[in-house]
């Protein structure tokens, strides 16, 4: 026997053979259009992202809408013999999804048919801050009417707990380095966004939309009282739910959320994936373009310090956001066939882009002026002016590809909250 070759057979992509599904009712048991993949299984099986030991692989991982209980099935034809494999056991399934699900997991059916019977007497934990109707294409094409529920979870009891651990599970399978947040510290906050819908019965049902956590961060603790920033940690879309716009309706909503409390200094983002940072800039351009004090002739102009304080008084915007926001609306206010125009707008951006560079630049003349040429071999690794200029380019052409991009999605398709 070929050992190598009856172990790749044995190698599955993790990716491929584990799938969700949302049950609404009996019949989605059956029904594809309920089920979804993973992005990323590294953080439940590995760096390699593979199972090994089992043949036909599938790992169901079924929930209810609302509640998220739980239905796991581990199918497979045939599973490797250890004797033939030099001891080399099959992986433990079960043992990775638990490190991950630290409940009970469900391996009967029949307590999930019924499980999904109990779904209408659950109600979303916490304060209900916004409610809105959306406008999505049904199955068929024609436009079907949503209704969605955003609630805000501040103090966290047992009940809530044991629910948060059901859903952050999600984020492991879609976002890359995701952690669980802890929940003894009571600095988070917590929102919920539910879609509200009727079952078969025509009973008021819930069902998990999206996701989001806020820390609380202090800038200045010692005051009376505190001034502090909310840090939007992470929003998460669940992926039935993706591609309608409910990622910007739910960090809007966060926003608006802090925009009243006169201790919050200004509202930030912690390290936003590019999909989450393109999300952030459409919202927030959008919302900006809006401001009197931000038409095309005053953006032409430059970025100013009346309109820096403008998009902080009204959106607390960060400085460091509010200056990506001009520049996104001034490259949409820019004739870029305009070679003089374009130009100014080019080194607008590249002065800013510059900035960090030129302090090495200042570094290297320094060392310059008190080493020897020799000596100077030692800082060898210091780029060349070409180098410079070549990285500065590059950065910035991946910089205007990423503004086109939000600019060309506020055309398409305008932010309404």
């Amino acid at each position: 026997m070929d050992v190598l070759a009856e172990a790749e057979k044995y190698t599955v992509d993790s990716n491929e053979v584990v799938e969700f599904k949302i049950v609404k009712s009996v019949t989605d048991l059956d029904n594809d259009a309920c089920s979804f993949k993973p992005e990323m299984s590294h953080q439940i099986f590995g760096q390699q992202e593979t199972i090994f030991g089992y043949l036909d692989l599938k790992i169901k991982l079924y929930f209810t809408p609302g509640r998220l209980f739980d239905y796991v099935n581990i199918e497979y034809a045939d599973k490797i013999d250890p004797e033939l494999f030099n001891g080399v056991q099959a992986d433990n399934i079960m043992e990775a999804l638990k490190k991950v699900y630290t409940f009970d997991m469900n391996t009967s059916l029949d307590k999930f048919v019924s499980a999904i019977d109990k779904e209408p007497h659950f109600k979303p934990t916490g304060e209900l801050i916004h409610c809105f109707k959306h406008s999505t294409a049904s199955t068929s094409g024609a436009p079907r009417e949503k209704t969605y529920e955003l609630y805000s979870v501040q103090n966290l009891d047992s009940d809530m707990i044991s629910y948060l651990s059901r859903v952050q599970p999600f984020l492991l399978w879609y976002i890359d380095c995701a952690s669980f947040v802890e929940t003894d510290d009571d600095r988070w906050s917590y929102f919920f966004m539910y879609e509200k819908y009727q079952n078969d019965s025509r009973e008021a049902c819930y069902a998990l939309a999206g996701y989001a956590t806020v820390y609380k961060y202090f800038t200045t603790p010692f005051t009376q009282p505190p001034s502090w920033r909310p840090r939007v940690s992470q929003v998460f879309i669940l992926p039935l739910h993706q591609g309608q716009g409910l990622g910007p309706r739910l960090y809007r909503s966060i926003c608006d959320r802090y925009l009243g409390d006169k201790e919050v200094v200004s509202i930030t983002v912690e390290d936003p994936s590019e999909e989450c940072q393109h999300m952030r800039d459409y919202v927030d351009v959008s919302v900006c373009a809006k401001l009197t004090g931000w038409e095309k002739e005053q953006l032409l102009k430059g970025y100013t310090p009346e309109m820096e304080k403008e998009v902080f008084d009204k959106l607390k915007l960060c400085k460091k956001q509010a200056r990506r926001v001009y520049e996104i609306l001034r490259l949409g206010a820019t004739n870029m066939d305009n070679p003089t125009e374009y130009k100014q707008y080019r080194l607008l951006v590249k002065n800013r882009l510059n900035a960090p560079h030129q302090k090495d630049v200042n570094y290297q003349k320094r060392l310059n002026r008190v080493l020897k040429p020799d000596e100077m071999k030692t800082f060898s690794c210091l780029d060349t002016e070409q180098q410079r200029k070549d990285k500065l380019h590059s950065e910035y052409k991946e910089l205007e590809k990423a503004y086109l991009k939000v600019l060309e999605r506020v055309r398409d398709y305008p932010f309404e909250n």
